[in-house]
């Protein structure tokens, strides 16, 4: 019973930290899942998955895609409605109140919890102190992170980007007819970069940003959460190091524009280790007036990306070899609502899951968050471990009509199918 109680605190804190995301006008998100369940057994088994686990899969696949999520922001508040199969699961309601805020639930039929809004800073001072270098790197606060970036940071970032443009060495422009893309070019720059020079720059600055207290504070500030297996200062230092160290020996850049069409430019370039004559890695960006292309190619690894990007459309293509054939294709609609959709392709010609987002405007509470004949339980008094006997029969009256809900129950059942799960009515502490 104990776990229950803090894990109904942890909830009711977590409610009321959206709080402070809250739109000022009411707005209404929906989140709806889809995916294939053939196609998933597909994909895990080519990654070597049991036959005997497959028919979970399938089993988690039809429960993602009956799931249904609806979140509406309230200038006092919000509403969560969850639904499985269609059918409406859990409803969680919050407002605020003076001094701290008060949450309904359809899993309480008969209660109202309220949380008082110096017992939210209790509580988050506590998970600070649970988790180690979280309370430093929060600064004591939701708020105290950036003061944990220490303001000269940005000075070395740009030291760098410095040092980058001081390794490049443009060639002599030609002109002529470049055929590159599907586009048509006219004048052409080769341009390289002075490696040997970019990764003594580069260790330089890394060697005086890691002797700045500030840099180093931050750093374990920062991985202090790992405890005793975080990395120090030293070694991130030296493992900086050495990365710039593997940078390739030779980089050789294109880059093609046309003076008939100049929203169109295309960058081309090549890396190249010493005595290699095939390049490690290659860069191609095409800018084609505001539709982006970029393509970057390891040749090692068979490992070829390429994101292409548009104002309302934007497809990420993830390939390695034979064994990894990965798409996320987003998409965004404008009109009265938002609409923004993601497919997601693993090793299948047709989407192995799909993610809906609708944000619209002018949503209305459907949850009353109204006490009513409720009775109040205080988030402090759950934390003190004083619970009204009726407490746990009223939970259970509020879960019991998902759990016998046939629908949901075959859900669950195509998750496990091996073994069948029975509910029993528990016995209530008030003796009903």
């Amino acid at each position: 019973m104990k776990k229950m109680i803090r894990k109904l605190a942890a909830l009711a804190l977590a409610l009321v930290m959206v709080l402070g995301c809250a739109a000022a006008s009411a707005t209404t998100v929906d989140v709806a899942f889809n995916m294939d369940g053939e196609s998933a057994k597909t994909v895990m088994g080519g990654f070597g998955m049991p036959e005997q686990q497959l028919g979970t899969v399938e089993g988690i696949a039809k429960l993602l895609s009956s799931l249904g999520v609806k979140v509406i922001a309230l200038s006092d508040g919000f509403e969560l409605d969850l639904s499985l199969a269609g059918t409406e699961a859990v409803k969680v309601g919050m407002a605020s109140i003076e001094g701290g805020a008060a949450l309904v639930t359809n899993l309480l039929p008969n209660y109202y919890l309220t949380v008082k809004n110096e017992t939210v800073q209790q509580l988050l001072q506590q998970v600070m102190q649970n988790v180690p270098g979280l309370g430093a790197l929060m600064g004591g606060n939701a708020a105290g992170m950036a003061g944990v970036i220490p303001q000269n940071l940005s000075a070395y970032l740009q030291d760098i980007s410095a040092a980058l443009t001081g390794a490049m060495v443009p060639g002599t422009p030609a002109q002529g007819t470049y055929e590159l893309e599907g586009y048509t070019f006219d004048t052409y720059v080769p341009m390289s970069i002075d490696m040997p020079k970019l990764k003594e720059s580069v260790k330089k600055t890394l060697g005086e940003m890691f002797k700045d207290e500030s840099i180093t504070s931050m750093i374990t500030t920062m991985t202090g959460a790992m405890g005793s297996s975080a990395p120090s200062a030293d070694d991130l230092k030296k493992g900086a190091e050495d990365f710039v160290d593997k940078l390739p020996d030779t980089v050789t850049l294109e880059s093609y524009a046309s003076s008939t069409n100049p929203g169109v430019t295309y960058v081309t370039g090549d890396a190249f280790y010493e005595g290699k004559t095939d390049p490690a890695f290659t860069l191609k960006v095409l800018n084609a007036d505001g539709d982006v292309t970029i393509m970057f190619t390891v040749t090692e690894t068979e490992l070829a990306i390429t994101l292409a990007i548009s104002p309302n459309h934007a497809i990420l293509q993830v390939n390695a070899g034979d064994n990894l054939h990965l798409v996320l294709d987003g998409k965004v609609e404008m009109g009265d609502e938002q609409v923004f959709t993601l497919d997601v392709y693993v090793n299948t010609e047709a989407p192995l899951a799909t993610v809906t987002v609708k944000i619209g405007q002018n949503g209305e509470r459907t949850l009353p968050v109204e006490q009513g004949e409720k009775t109040e339980l205080t988030v402090e008094d759950m934390m003190a471990g004083k619970m009204p006997e009726t407490f746990q029969t009223d939970l259970y009256s509020g879960i019991m009509p998902l759990l016998s809900n046939p629908d949901i129950t075959q859900l669950f059942t195509l998750m496990n199918p091996v073994s069948t799960v029975t509910v029993e009515t528990p016995v209530s502490v008030d003796g009903e």
